[in-house]
């Protein structure tokens, strides 16, 4: 049991570094971009 709760942690961590990985990519990509280019609401 407590190494289930060791994978299940092990994944949630994993998840949540992707996802702060993908949206600083994300950000630093769209960054570079000059306004004129970046889609304004």
């Amino acid at each position: 049991m407590k190494q289930l709760f060791f994978i299940h942690s092990e994944f949630v961590g994993g998840a949540l570094f992707m996802k702060k990985y993908i949206t600083h990519t994300l950000f630093l990509h769209y960054a570079n971009i000059p306004d004129t280019l970046v889609w304004h609401d």
